[in-house]
C-alpha cells in the first residue's frame, strides 16, 4: 500500500511511510527557508511575519513526536497562514493538508507547491538514508504538479 498521485500522464508513486518522509521533510526545508529570512529582514511589515512565523515554528518544533497532523493543527492559526501567503510559500499547507489516499490537489493547489518547491528547494536537509537524492524526488513530484498547472488538470491522489 501507498500513495499513488496522477495528473493525465504523469504519476507519482511510493509508500505512506515515504510519503510522510517526504511531507516532513518538505516542512523543515519551509522552516529552514523562513529562518533564513529572519537575518535578513528589512521591511518592518516582512519582520512582523517572520516574528509570528517563528513563534509558531518554536512551537512545532518543540513538539515531542511531531507529525503531520501536528502540523496541521498549527496551520490553524491566522498568523501563521498569512505568513506562508506573505512568503509565497502557502503551497506548504497545501502539500501537507490532503488524505494519504482519495483525494486532490487543484491547479491552484498545484501552482502554489511549484512556488514552494522552487523556493526551498536548497533549504532540505535529509538523511541520506531515507532520501538517496532528494533533488530527484522533488523534481519527480514536481512534475506533476507543473503538469496540473500547464494543462489545468486537477492531480488524483489515490
Amino acid at each position: 500500500m501507498g500513495i499513488h498521485i496522477h495528473c493525465d500522464k504523469k504519476e507519482y508513486s511510493c509508500s505512506y511511510g515515504r510519503w510522510n518522509n517526504f511531507r516532513m521533510a518538505t516542512i523543515d526545508a519551509t522552516f529552514n527557508y523562513i529562518k533564513s529570512h529572519a537575518i535578513s529582514t528589512e521591511c518592518e511589515r516582512e519582520q512582523f511575519y517572520v516574528n509570528k512565523l517563528l513563534e509558531i515554528i518554536n512551537n512545532i518544533e518543540s513538539e515531542p513526536d511531531l507529525n503531520i497532523d501536528i502540523f496541521l493543527n498549527y496551520c490553524n492559526q491566522p498568523h501563521f497562514i498569512d505568513g506562508l501567503i506573505f512568503f509565497n510559500i502557502s503551497g506548504l499547507y497545501a502539500f501537507c493538508n490532503k488524505s494519504d489516499c482519495e483525494g486532490y490537489y487543484s491547479v491552484g493547489n498545484s501552482y502554489d507547491i511549484c512556488q514552494l518547491f522552487k523556493l526551498i528547494k536548497k533549504f532540505y536537509i535529509v538523511d541520506k538514508e531515507v532520501f538517496q537524492d532528494i533533488n530527484k524526488t522533488i523534481n519527480k513530484i514536481k512534475k506533476i504538479f507543473q503538469e496540473s498547472v500547464r494543462k489545468r488538470k486537477i492531480i488524483t491522489i489515490s
